[in-house]
């Protein structure tokens, strides 16, 4: 059993979707998380799980404040799963049009 349960679906790109999640630990503790996996239709596709193993490789490499931190790729029944550190607020993207709108 995972311990990472996937809660709401919060986007779907090209390749992947994109889940607010939860990592489930010892004595109740539990943590939110984001969890990106690739679509249901790539799952056991051998370029979309190269492309997940890409990006994680890259998001480990990254260390900024300012920049979300990959925990782990791992297995889930769903299939592999990027889980990154999940912080509240805003999108880049919506800010970027927010911004637009206002000038």
């Amino acid at each position: 059993m995972s311990r990472y349960v996937p809660l709401l679906r919060l986007g779907v790109g090209e390749r992947a979707d994109v889940y607010l999640g939860r990592l489930d630990g010892a004595e109740g503790f539990s943590v939110p998380v984001i969890m990106k996996r690739a679509l249901a239709r790539d799952v056991s596709d051998p370029h979309a799980r190269h492309a997940l193993r890409w990006e994680a490789r890259v998001a480990a490499a990254c260390r900024h404040p300012h920049v979300v931190s990959a925990f782990e790729l791992t297995e889930i029944p769903e299939g592999l799963v990027l889980v990154s550190e999940y912080i509240n607020g805003v999108t880049i993207g919506a800010l970027a049009r927010h911004l637009r709108r206002e000038r």
